[in-house]
Formats: structure tokens, C-alpha cells, sequence
């Protein structure tokens, strides 16, 4: 596997990562309990994309480092997740999330060197 293949993985397994909190997140929205969200088809497609975050993350190492890859996989599911939040579950995007997105990008970019 090549290198950029692997990068490739790491970006969707951060994609899939976000995917999954969504469905996460839907699961909590429409039940009385935490036991009936639990068996929910939200929770189980979310769980599902978690898995497969699992397995495309742990398949990249094979060719990366984790103290490189896990950075890059973490900022890839903050930026998404805070996109998607706003577009699908009308999460407001205020300046202080804005801005503590972009030091924790700093931060990651830091120290994935």
C-alpha cells in the first residue's frame, strides 16, 4: 500500500468518524430512555461507521505513524463534525468555536512534526 493510499484511509476514517457521531447524536433525539436509543437503527448505523473508522484507521498504519496519523484523523473529524452539526442538526458555529477549532488544528499541526 502507498503512502498517499494511506493518508487516503486516514482522511475517510475521519469522515466516518463524523458520520457516525451524527447517527450518534440522531439516535438521542427521538426516545424516552437511553436503553430504547440504545436499540435504535440510528445508534447501530453509527456504531457501524465507527467500525469501519476502526478498521480504515488501523489498515493506514500499516504504512504511517500513529503519532502523525491519529492527529491528522482527530482534526479531520473536529472540522467536519463542526460543519456537519451545523448544517444537519442546527448546532449554531459561534467565533469561540471558530477559534478554538483553529488552536486545536495549531495545536495538532504542532505536534504531528
Amino acid at each position: 500500500m502507498s503512502n498517499i493510499l494511506s493518508w487516503i484511509l486516514v482522511i475517510c476514517a475521519g469522515i466516518n468518524s463524523t458520520i457516525g457521531n451524527y447517527f450518534l447524536k440522531k439516535s438521542q433525539q427521538n426516545f424516552d430512555s437511553f436503553l430504547s436509543s440504545l436499540l435504535s437503527t440510528d445508534f447501530f448505523i453509527g456504531c457501524m461507521f465507527y467500525a469501519f473508522n476502526v478498521i480504515l484507521f488501523a489498515y493506514s498504519l500499516n504504512e504511517l505513524d500513529v503519532s502523525k496519523a491519529y492527529p491528522v484523523l482527530a482534526s479531520i473529524s473536529f472540522i467536519t463534525l463542526m460543519f456537519m452539526s451545523f448544517l444537519l442538526l442546527d448546532e449554531a458555529i459561534s467565533l469561540f468555536k471558530v477559534v478554538g477549532l483553529a488552536l486545536i488544528i495549531m495545536g495538532i499541526i504542532l505536534i504531528s512534526r
